[in-house]
């Protein structure tokens, strides 16, 4: 090839070169002895062409803010409604002795709108009965953590309209009470106090005069009477003094469908106690 030749092609070449790398295009050409020459379109100290830059819309590192998936919408775990519930309680020790309160009771109660993972305490809807019991919300349903359970004790004149009494500072109110404890087994009703202490002091069944009905003194005379009367009444002296603790029919006319002590009487006697 003559010099004119090749300082032509030169030039081509260089205006070419210059023509691409505005353009950001690439270009090889052979040069002499069979060289492959190259025209990048980066230029010195840029990033290579491979190495994608972030956006603002990609995190640095290619991960996004959140690492759940597009579209992927977190569940909320739910909370508990208001509801009604119960639990129960067994209770193997007789309250006073009366084997009547041992069993299993039941209470009800109402647990109000919580949130998850919160625990309550239920409000008991009887008033027959005593108790707690705690309940944790957990995602929408009720579990019990814990729960007592009892039958509620409360006063004879709230089960039956009795007055019940166990003492007294009064001498003769003080042994007939005495006299009800020992022989019927339970406190002495108001009512029939009031009567007793009547007749003993007024009555003339039971007088030196008449040798006081054959017994040794007033008081015997009088406590004999008191059993007679008790014996009246579906044999209740005798029911008790067989089973030593309160008659039966007794029990109803004190307490109801409850329980009275069968023991501990003069201390409880006055209270009964609803059964499971």
């Amino acid at each position: 090839m003559n010099p004119g030749t090749k300082l032509l092609r030169a030039a081509v070449l260089m205006s070419t070169s210059l023509a691409l790398t505005a353009c950001g295009g690439a270009m090889t050409d052979e040069g002499e002895g069979g060289q492959e020459l190259a025209y990048e379109d980066s230029a010195p100290g840029s990033a290579p062409a491979s190495e994608a830059l972030p956006t603002e819309d990609e995190p640095v590192g290619g991960e996004s803010d959140s690492e759940q998936p597009e579209g992927h919408v977190t569940q909320l775990a739910l909370g508990c409604p208001s509801t009604t519930v119960n639990w129960s309680q067994a209770r193997t020790v007789a309250w006073n002795s009366n084997t009547g309160t041992v069993g299993t009771y039941q209470c009800y109660g109402t647990l109000p709108t919580t949130s998850h993972g919160f625990t309550v305490s239920a409000t008991l809807t009887g008033a027959d009965r005593i108790g707690t019991a705690q309940y944790m919300c957990s995602n929408g349903s009720w579990i019990r953590k814990s729960g007592t359970c009892d039958g509620a004790v409360i006063s004879a004149f709230a089960a039956t309209g009795s007055t019940m009494t166990c003492s007294s500072a009064d001498a003769l109110r003080s042994k007939l009470i005495g006299w009800y404890l020992a022989d019927i087994k339970r406190c002495a009703d108001i009512s029939g106090l009031n009567w007793w202490v009547e007749q003993y002091n007024n009555n003339p069944a039971c007088s030196p005069a008449n040798n006081y009905n054959g017994y040794s003194n007033k008081d015997a005379c009088w406590r004999a009477y008191f059993r007679e009367v008790a014996n009246s009444v579906e044999n209740s002296y005798n029911e008790a003094q067989a089973t030593g603790h309160i008659p039966l029919v007794d029990e109803v006319g004190t307490c109801g469908a409850l329980a009275y002590p069968w023991s501990s009487v003069s201390a409880y006697g006055t209270s009964c106690k609803y059964r499971p």
